[in-house]
């Protein structure tokens, strides 16, 4: 075993490094086992030198049961101690590596495949792990989120919740550094994981444009270059899709609601029992206000405002003073950590668990199986039900629209996006829902919409007069005839993969196939 806050280890890296160095690489990269939780280990690394580290912290012995007890409940100074331990080591190893390297030559690029620990759980983030290992060169930052985490059921992530956690991860980065997405194909060859979920994957990063490449993996390293030719052939099959989307699509701003999610949130945070094990934390690493928009067919975007703007849980502590003059949609969660925090959301009082069977919306005068927990509100005079959760004659508010006296103005879900069962928002319901109430939320609506159609992947991109719209089908049904509703009215119209036809605000498409691509730009 392995420690970075170990100096004889420390030693022993500095020394590879300087071999890979004299064989004249470019590029050294390290791989995502740079990292000290989620690797096979209840907890981390919490051997007696990150002990001591952490006890030097806070002034006194620590014991591993203390930290363990730490990681559960709300903030306190042990988790706050452990979390800056790790920080520290990691942060002294990536400078022990930049400094060996520059012995040898100070050119060479040095940067880090992220793992998911690298962005919170370890205490520190990916993108200053780079910087300190870039030295004076430009910081390398692979992302991490991948397509073979869809067929390994990996995190329970779809192929859509793949790339949004590639644009959220890409947010967090700011600019000064080359970005590549993660296109893993873990383990080869197609039989595992088919090339239209690269490709959907590789399409969808390029028509956003904020990665500057893709760590593309298309040869099966286990057996001979030749053996999987299908991956490569795919990819040189999309090459005319790949120059239309660098075209119409990556220099344009993305549309959408605004996902709010912040970076760093572990060391705050207050952890429910069922968070016991600190191997469950990267659960917190996933965005459900973005994977709960993204299988509903609701573009986002992770810069300015938006069309409304959405946050769920924690997330909540950290939002900017201008997402709430902007219309926010919000889980129980967020509303209630709102409310504490002085930010009338309209909750009286929360009541505790219900266990919902279906939730029933008169407005639609339709009803969806959901079979999860939500979370009980008794609400405000003013705020109005918008859907019950029930069960047999028991009922309570299922989701409510509030404005209080400051003008600001709330979508509210009752439960936990983080622990809920996803059938409270892969629904049609759901989806028709967000898009009736946009209009009223923040005087948007949004920029398109296609309800109706499971794990449609919708992007949009603006710039001036002109829209471009991408539709991913991640379903394993065709997509018959989308029909996509617009913000506004265009007259013109390009089509991309398909054939169509444009009426003012609705736009009508040939059949999508199953992980297909079609798109189309509106001016």
């Amino acid at each position: 075993e392995v420690c970075p806050a170990d100096p004889a280890f420390r030693d022993f890296a500095a020394g590879y490094v300087k071999e890979l160095a004299g064989c004249g690489v470019d590029i050294i990269l390290f791989d995502d086992d740079y990292r000290l939780t989620v690797h096979n280990a209840d907890l981390a690394c919490a051997c007696e030198l990150h002990l001591g580290l952490t006890g030097k912290i806070l002034g006194r012995p620590v014991t591993r049961q203390e930290i363990e007890n730490a990681m559960v409940g709300p903030q306190n100074p042990v988790r706050s101690a452990f979390q800056q331990a790790k920080r520290e080591s990691l942060l002294e190893f990536a400078r022990r590596m930049r400094q060996a390297l520059d012995t040898v030559d100070p050119r060479i690029r040095m940067g880090l495949c992220a793992g998911m620990a690298a962005w919170d759980v370890d205490g520190i983030d990916a993108p200053t792990i780079s910087r300190t290992l870039a030295g004076n060169t430009k910081p390398l930052l692979r992302l991490i989120a991948a397509p073979y985490w869809v067929p390994m059921k990996l995190w329970n992530n779809r192929l859509q919740d793949v790339i949004e956690m590639s644009r959220m991860e890409r947010s967090w980065c700011g600019d000064g550094i080359e970005i590549l997405a993660e296109g893993d194909t873990y383990p080869r060859p197609r039989f595992t994981c088919p090339a239209a979920f690269l490709e959907g994957f590789d399409t969808a990063m390029r028509a956003d444009g904020t990665v500057d490449g893709i760590l593309k993996y298309m040869v099966d390293y286990w057996s001979t270059a030749g053996y999987e030719p299908g991956y490569l052939a795919f990819h040189q099959r999309n090459q005319e899709l790949y120059r239309q989307l660098a075209q119409d699509f990556a220099p344009k701003k993305a549309a959408g609601i605004r996902v709010y999610e912040a970076m760093r949130k572990i060391e705050g945070q207050a952890f429910p029992e069922s968070a016991e094990k600190p191997r469950n934390f990267h659960r917190y690493l996933f965005s459900y206000a973005a994977r709960m928009l993204s299988a509903n067919g609701i573009p986002t975007t992770y810069d300015g405002t938006g069309c409304a703007g959405i946050c769920f849980g924690e997330n909540a502590k950290k939002l900017p003073d201008e997402a709430l003059e902007n219309g926010l949609i919000l889980d129980g969660k967020a509303a209630l950590l709102l409310q504490e925090q002085g930010v009338d959301t309209g909750i009286e009082n929360f009541l505790g668990d219900f266990q919902s069977q279906e939730e029933y919306f008169p407005h639609q005068k339709e009803r969806a199986l959901t079979s999860s927990p939500v979370m009980a509100l008794a609400l405000k005079d003013g705020a109005q039900v918008l859907s019950w959760h029930m069960w047999d004659d028991q009922k309570v508010p299922g989701s409510y629209f509030y404005e209080n006296e400051a003008g600001q103005r709330f979508f509210v879900l009752c439960f936990d996006g983080c622990f809920c069962k996803e059938r409270l928002f892969r629904q049609y319901t759901r989806s028709r829902q967000i898009g009736n109430i946009l209009p009223r939320l923040s005087g948007r609506t949004l920029p398109a919409h296609c309800p109706g159609n499971p794990d449609l992947y919708l992007m949009c991109k603006e710039d001036g007069g002109e829209m471009a719209v991408g539709l991913w089908n991640f379903c394993a049904d065709p997509v018959l005839q989308p029909q996509i509703k617009l913000e506004k009215a265009f007259y013109n119209i390009h089509f991309i993969r398909c054939s169509g036809q444009l009426e003012g605000d609705t736009v009508t498409l040939s059949e999508l196939p199953p992980y297909g691509f079609c798109g189309f730009v509106v001016r």
